[in-house]
């Protein structure tokens, strides 16, 4: 039997190169711009307050889109 990690890692694999290459992900700009912000995280980052020196991620952040734009703004 699989351990669920394997069986989870696998059902992302297969299915990430999908949602990058999706138009709902700003991925393409993201990598082009190192400023660029996700529409979510430009709406939240004002909300959070400094975040200078802290570390983190977006957990709702699905491909990584929202956690590189917490970590630019």
């Amino acid at each position: 039997m699989s351990d669920y990690r394997d069986v989870n890692l696998a059902h992302w694999n297969g299915r990430a190169a999908a949602h990058a290459a999706s138009p709902g992900y700003p991925v393409a700009s993201l990598v082009a711009d190192s400023a660029a912000l996700s529409e979510v995280v430009a709406f939240d980052r004002p909300l959070l307050g400094s975040l200078t020196g802290q570390r983190g991620i977006h957990l709702q952040c699905h491909i990584g889109t929202d956690t590189v734009s917490l970590a630019r703004g």
